[in-house]
């Protein structure tokens, strides 16, 4: 039989099909048999050679992932699922004025502690500063985020003397998943924090990544902790899960957990207002897009907003209480916004009143020049309503440290601080001691049923942030994250000596989450945490005070 040239041509290509069918089937199998994860993100294996040794292993990281396997690369295309962030989805730096000449280059990655990170072990990176003695022989900080199925801080720990510019970054991821692990310099060379305040300029913040960062983790659950079962699961949080007993402890109890997405199948608007809307991009539906709650590793939950709604009557939280309850909030404009929040919550219950004294320009300052009197409001509250109940949250920390640690304040310190204290060797650390036993002294001498100290929140975040009024000041070093940690420091070794007085987080709640911060006529400082954020801490102190003064009638 004899074929035309057009036959014989459609006849080959109809033999090239069924020969790319059946490859493509082939290379189906093959991607299956090679372990592809379709749970939460999308990844690839690809096999190269094995990693080299330990003493050349940074250049393994460097735009890379750590994986599950040992001898093998990874290559990893991610993309978003409903429960977790994909790389890139968090803002990085994208705000506030910062200097080009930081010494991020300087630093390259070492060693990472394990090639399989798992569930609740600590996963470090070890990074160090070689070639500028201002970091190779001074002292660095760091902003430390990982973000995936959670959000997870970091913390940093400086070598020995003898290997000043080597810096271990601990990552315990609680969650299994894939995370991206963020290491940021903040500053190169930092002075003491005692020697402040500093007469010399002051280091501007940096806000870079270093090289190698940032770097994409595979984390797996060990198979004991699958088959674990939590005896506690589905039990309300108590008064002992809220209280902290060192300023490392919230970091070890809880983190955010990724609940949901704007953008996940089957979403569907409930802000619909506007096409974007204030309510929308407060609560983060038209904004970051991605929601998350305060979970913590006990499992066990915080009251829901929906405890606070009026259509529960008597059911409804604080209704059966025995007493009417005086909440008492004491401190700056991040309490504040705590007690808004609070307002909100109650929607003007009978038995419940709240009340405010706002210590603006921190607390030696309103002691002496005013207009706030603790001890004269304390007083009024006693005597309004000697029989109610009443609990008192109470902090002084992110004014404190602005007015006595910044340069720009000195001639303002000289209005109310003795003269005798303002000489050359004058320690912000040090007055921060003193006034914080005197402001607890006053707390101590009132009879509250419940007296609670808040850490200092982790303000002035610029790492993530959006719509800072920007100018060509950099910021200066007490106006960061870890100056506060370093002031929450001292405040736990004050509160050791006291007894009755509880401490809740303030700080590790909202380190992580640079993305949620408060907007509103107030301008842009963005100091306040946003209202995701308050949502939470709000709802703790709620079931502290439901825990010790309603007797957990709820």
């Amino acid at each position: 039989m004899s074929f035309t040239v057009a036959q014989r041509w459609r006849h080959l290509l109809s033999l090239m099909t069924v020969w790319k069918l059946g490859v493509m089937l082939v290379l189906i199998f093959v991607a299956i048999g090679l372990g592809i994860d379709w749970n939460t993100t999308t990844t690839t294996n690809i096999t190269t050679a094995s990693r080299p040794p330990e003493a050349t292993r940074s250049e393994c990281f460097s735009g890379t992932s750590i994986g599950r396997s040992s001898t093998n690369r990874t290559i990893v295309f991610a993309s978003p699922g409903l429960d977790n962030i994909a790389p890139g989805e968090l803002p990085g730096y994208t705000g506030w004025g910062r200097p080009e000449k930081t010494l991020a280059r300087f630093f390259t990655v070492h060693s990472v502690s394990t090639d399989s990170p798992q569930v609740d072990q600590e996963f470090v990176v070890t990074v160090k500063c070689q070639g500028h003695e201002d970091c190779d022989k001074g002292s660095s900080w760091f902003y430390l985020r990982a973000y995936g199925p959670a959000v997870v801080p970091g913390t940093m720990t400086h070598h020995s003397v003898n290997q000043k510019g080597w810096y271990d970054m601990t990552f315990v991821f609680r969650d299994p998943g894939m995370y991206t692990v963020e290491v940021v310099l903040t500053f190169s060379n930092t002075p003491p924090i005692s020697s402040f305040p500093i007469q010399t300029e002051q280091p501007a913040y940096e806000g870079f990544l270093l090289p190698g960062f940032p770097l994409l983790v595979s984390v797996q659950q060990p198979q004991r902790r699958q088959e674990q079962v939590r005896k506690d699961a589905h039990r309300l949080c108590t008064f002992d899960d809220f209280t902290e007993t060192s300023p490392t402890s919230a970091m070890n109890k809880a983190r955010w957990k990724v609940t949901g997405r704007s953008n996940g199948p089957g979403y569907d608007s409930q802000t619909i207002d506007s096409p974007v809307s204030t309510r929308g991009y407060i609560s983060n539906v038209n904004s970051l897009g991605i929601r998350m709650e305060y979970q913590y590793l006990s499992n066990c939950k915080l009251l829901p907003e929906e405890a606070f709604h009026k259509s529960l009557k008597d059911q409804r939280v604080f209704a059966r209480c025995p007493r009417k309850i005086q909440i008492i909030y004491i401190g700056d404009s991040v309490l504040r916004v705590q007690k808004d929040k609070m307002r909100e919550f109650i929607n003007q219950m009978e038995n419940v009143e709240l009340n405010f004294l706002m210590l603006h320009l921190g607390y030696r300052r309103n002691q002496i020049l005013g207009p706030a009197n603790i001890q004269r409001f304390l007083d009024e509250i006693q005597h309004k309503a000697p029989n109610d109940a009443k609990v008192i949250l109470f902090n002084t920390g992110l004014h404190d440290i602005h007015q006595l640690c910044g340069a720009e304040n000195e001639d303002d310190r000289r209005k109310y601080l003795n003269s005798s204290l303002l000489v050359s060797d004058f320690s912000c650390t040090a007055e921060y001691r003193a006034l914080l036993k005197d402001f607890i002294a006053i707390i101590q001498n009132f009879p509250a049923d419940l007296k609670v100290f808040q850490t200092s929140t982790a303000a002035w975040p610029k790492y993530g942030n959006w719509g800072i009024e920007w100018n060509t000041h950099g910021q200066a070093m007490p106006l960061v994250s870890d100056f506060c940690a370093a002031f929450n420091y001292i405040a736990f070794e004050v509160l050791a000596e006291q007894d009755g007085i509880g401490i809740m987080d303030g700080y590790w709640i909202t380190y992580s989450r640079p993305d949620n911060r408060e907007i509103g006529e107030i301008g842009k400082k963005l100091s306040h945490p946003g209202d995701e954020v308050l949502s939470f801490m709000s709802r703790i102190w709620a079931k502290m005070i439901l825990d010790k003064v309603c007797y957990n009638q709820f």
